[in-house]
């Protein structure tokens, strides 16, 4: 039978054309940017994972949380949420770092989308949940 989502290691060198007011994140770090016309072309490049993801939104706000040689990036588009998530990251990642070592990668990535979309998604170096888990949560 087989897993259907079996995928060998790679590297990784993305290069995308988009609006200039759209925030990205990746599975790969951010290498370089320039602008062509009125657009923006990103560069991100990463060594030594199974596949590469981009999400992006005019809408994100974007904080950085920095754990030794990693760079935890959180994008969310409600302001309200950061003090949550920065606290769920704050406790899970020295404890996954405490039980598993340091991770091979200098930048991860959290995304948040819409409701009704996907609940939870995993990608190399990328997290993605909806808006949906929020439901029903109490501090």
């Amino acid at each position: 039978m087989g897993d259907p989502f079996l995928f060998n290691f790679a590297d990784y060198v993305v290069e995308w054309t988009s609006s200039p007011s759209i925030k990205w994140l990746s599975s790969g770090p951010f290498l370089s940017e320039t602008t062509i016309e009125s657009n923006r072309k990103i560069t991100w490049k990463v060594k030594n994972v199974r596949n590469f993801a981009l999400a992006g939104s005019k809408n994100f706000q974007v904080k950085k949380l920095q754990f030794e040689n990693t760079t935890v990036s959180i994008a969310l588009t409600d302001q309200d949420k950061f003090e949550e998530i920065i606290d769920i990251v704050n406790f899970s990642f020295p404890l996954f770092q405490t039980y598993f070592g340091q991770l091979p990668y200098s930048n991860v990535a959290i995304v948040e989308t819409g409701r009704d979309t996907n609940f939870a998604l995993e990608y190399p170096n990328l997290a993605i949940f909806s808006k949906d888990m929020y439901i029903n949560n109490s501090n």
